[in-house]
């Protein structure tokens, strides 16, 4: 669930929307407030700034959610 949201989210952008790593930490805290107590993003390791006339598209292949429990 946690991955395909993450895809959805990513899809969701629309033309020229840029994507800031801190605005995917927010995604996945307030999506998966209970679940999830902490996260890393390993990539992007910097926010992503798209031209004016692209769109930002997940690549489903490099999606990669890992649990870990404590």
């Amino acid at each position: 669930k946690v991955r395909q949201a993450l895809i959805d989210f990513l899809n969701a952008k629309v033309l020229g929307e840029d994507l800031y790593i801190a605005e995917l930490y927010q995604f996945i805290m307030d999506t998966y407030d209970k679940a999830i107590v902490n996260s890393t993003i390993i990539e992007p390791t910097a926010d992503i700034i798209i031209p004016s006339s692209a769109v930002l598209r997940a690549d489903p292949a490099s999606i990669n959610v890992t649990a870990v429990s404590v």
